[in-house]
């Protein structure tokens, strides 16, 4: 698969998990999509085809972790909602 599309699809996945996991906290939906685009933008000059396959999968493992620990943090009862 080429490089731009599965960066493009990455994105898209990431901002359809973040609107399903915080669909009831617009200020966790927003810190997210704040999260994930500045993420992209920082790599966004790069051009090497292995530092993008690193950064997809990096990328990817971060953001699930976070929304991971969002998403535990919910269930606390002494934790806010909002986790960035």
């Amino acid at each position: 698969m080429n490089q731009a599309v599965k960066v493009l699809q990455l994105f898209k996945t990431l901002n359809r998990t973040r609107q399903q996991v915080f669909k009831n906290d617009a200020r966790a939906l927003e810190a997210a999509r704040i999260k994930i685009n500045e993420e992209f933008k920082n790599n966004k000059s790069e051009t090497s085809p292995k530092k993008i396959e690193e950064n997809v999968f990096y990328k990817t493992f971060k953001i699930q972790s976070v929304l991971i620990i969002c998403i535990w943090k919910l269930f606390q009862p002494w934790s806010p909602h909002l986790c960035m």
